[in-house]
């Protein structure tokens, strides 16, 4: 009997010290598989991984890599059907979050009777989406990010202060 196959879906991480290509193949919904309390890391296939900040650093290529899920600042999902299986709410805050190595402006989504106040608290997992984004690094990229995406996934652990815009 063959094994069912999961969708891989291409994805850039940006970790505490590295920027991260390759696939992700998430069990379930995206907020539902990064939010599980039992998974500590996040396996990247066809994963090319380089040291942020570092000059002339060599890549790591590995067709699996497993990265530290509480190191991970955000994920970029980088195809539409990806983005598609995100739900999120109707009310809208945009902020700017400083996030790891970088500045992120975008929207936050949450529940009518949420506020940005209490947004983080209300949260039950740590990776949430946020939309419009635009990043702006703090340190020397090995390969530029795009300035704007339609969507991350952020760590709220690694979300170190965020206000309105």
């Amino acid at each position: 009997m063959s094994e069912m196959k999961r969708p891989r879906y291409k994805v850039e991480i940006v970790t505490t010290a590295f920027q991260i290509t390759g696939e992700v193949e998430p069990v379930g919904p995206w907020i539902v598989y990064l939010n599980n309390p039992d998974r500590h890391v996040v396996p990247v296939h066809n994963a090319r991984a380089v040291p942020i900040g570092v000059a002339n650093a060599a890549a790591i290529d590995r067709s699996l890599l497993l990265v530290n899920r509480a190191d991970i600042c955000l994920i970029v999902l980088l195809e539409a059907a990806a983005r598609e299986s995100v739900s999120m709410m109707r009310h809208v805050e945009v902020t700017i979050s400083h996030v790891g190595p970088l500045i992120c402006r975008s929207e936050f989504h949450m529940g009518a009777e949420v506020s940005l106040l209490t947004f983080f608290d209300d949260l039950s997992g740590h990776f949430f989406p946020a939309t419009n984004a635009e990043v702006y690094p703090l340190v020397t990229w090995p390969r530029p990010l795009p300035r704007k995406i339609d969507m991350v996934m952020l760590n709220r652990q690694q979300v170190k202060l965020f206000y309105n815009t």
